[in-house]
C-alpha cells in the first residue's frame, strides 16, 4: 500500500511538518554551522522562502527537542542539546491599521514571558521589560538566552505610503528602542537570529546593534533556504513521477518544466540554482503549473 506525500504547503511549523509526517529538506546542516560560528545572524530572503521554518527548526533546537531531529544532519551527540530560555517575536502577523496593534502585541508578548520566567517586578516601557525578561530567564534557568525574531520589517513595508507616514515612524521608534536591548544584555544573550524581506542594513533599527552578522549573500548560507536541484531529486522524486504520469510525459520532461517555471534564484556569488519553495509544495500538491 502505497502512502500518499503530505506536503507542508503553507505550514511554517518545524516541529508540525516533523511530527505530522510531512516531507521536510533537511536544511538542520545549518543550524549547526551557525552556533559553531557565530552568535548574532540577520538572513534575507522573499516572502514564502522559508525563513520562519527555519526559524522555527532553530526554536526547537534550542528548547532541546532532539526527538524531531532524528535522522536528520543535526543528531549527533557532539552538538549541545541544552535547552536554552526562548524568546521569540513574529511581526508578520500584526494588523498595521492602528498604530496600538503593536503595543498590543508587544505587552501580549511579554507579558507571557514575564509570567513565564516569574519576573517578580514589571517596571517601564517594552524595553526595559524586555531586557528584564532576558535576565530573569537567564537566572531562573541558568542558561543564556535565545532570541528570535521573524518578519522584523513587516509593519514598516505595510505602511510605506505617505499618507502611513505617522504609523510608520511609530513601528520604526518602538522597534529601534526594542532592539537596542541586543546589545546592552550581550552578557545574557546565547544566540540572536533576525529575519525579514528588507536588508537590516537599509534601516536603521539595528544601528545600536552593528554586531549582527547579515549572512544573506553568504556563499556558505546562500542554500539555507529554497530548494536545490539535488534536494529536488532526494525529496521529491516520487511525487515528480507521479505528476509526471498523470502528465503523460517522461520524468525528466516533468523536471525540465519544474526548472522553467520554478528555478533560478541566488543569493549568493556561488549560490547554486534554488527552487521556490512554496511554489515547488503548491505545484507537486496540486499537480498543477500554475504562477503561485
Amino acid at each position: 500500500m502505497t502512502h500518499e506525500i503530505k506536503y507542508p504547503v503553507g505550514i511554517q511549523s518545524f516541529s508540525e511538518i516533523i511530527t505530522g509526517g510531512y516531507v521536510y529538506v533537511d536544511k538542520t546542516m545549518y543550524v549547526r554551522k551557525m552556533i559553531d560560528t557565530g552568535k548574532y545572524y540577520f538572513l534575507s530572503r522573499p516572502r514564502r522562502f522559508g525563513k520562519s521554518l527555519f526559524l522555527t527548526t532553530l526554536e526547537a533546537y534550542f528548547e532541546g527537542r532532539r526527538d524531531l531531529f532524528k535522522g536528520l544532519a543535526l543528531d549527533t551527540d557532539d552538538v549541545d542539546w541544552t535547552p536554552k530560555p526562548v524568546i521569540k517575536f513574529s511581526f508578520n502577523a500584526i494588523r498595521p491599521t492602528e498604530k496600538e496593534n503593536l503595543d498590543k502585541y508587544l505587552n501580549a508578548t511579554l507579558s507571557d514571558y514575564e509570567r513565564k520566567y516569574e519576573v517578580k517586578y514589571i517596571l517601564g516601557d517594552f524595553t526595559d521589560r524586555f531586557a528584564s525578561i532576558i535576565r530573569q530567564a537567564k537566572e531562573k534557568t541558568g542558561q543564556n538566552v535565545a532570541i528570535l525574531v521573524d518578519e522584523y520589517d513587516a509593519l514598516l513595508l505595510s505602511t510605506l505610503e505617505p499618507e502611513k507616514e505617522e504609523f510608520n515612524s511609530y513601528y520604526r521608534q518602538t522597534l529601534k528602542s526594542l532592539f537596542s536591548v541586543l546589545k546592552n544584555e550581550d552578557q545574557s544573550i546565547y544566540f540572536v537570529f533576525i529575519t525579514g524581506i528588507s536588508r537590516f542594513s537599509q534601516t536603521s533599527l539595528f544601528s545600536g546593534a552593528n554586531h549582527l552578522e547579515d549572512i544573506s549573500i553568504f556563499n556558505d548560507y546562500g542554500a539555507i533556504c529554497g530548494i536545490t536541484e539535488q534536494e529536488l531529486h532526494d525529496n521529491f522524486k516520487a511525487g515528480i513521477e507521479k505528476f509526471a504520469e498523470e502528465e503523460g510525459i517522461e520524468f525528466d520532461e516533468m523536471l525540465a518544466e519544474l526548472k522553467e517555471n520554478y528555478d533560478g534564484y541566488h543569493f549568493s556569488k556561488k549560490c547554486p540554482d534554488l527552487y521556490n519553495p512554496f511554489s515547488i509544495l503548491r505545484t507537486l500538491k496540486s499537480r498543477e503549473i500554475d504562477n503561485y
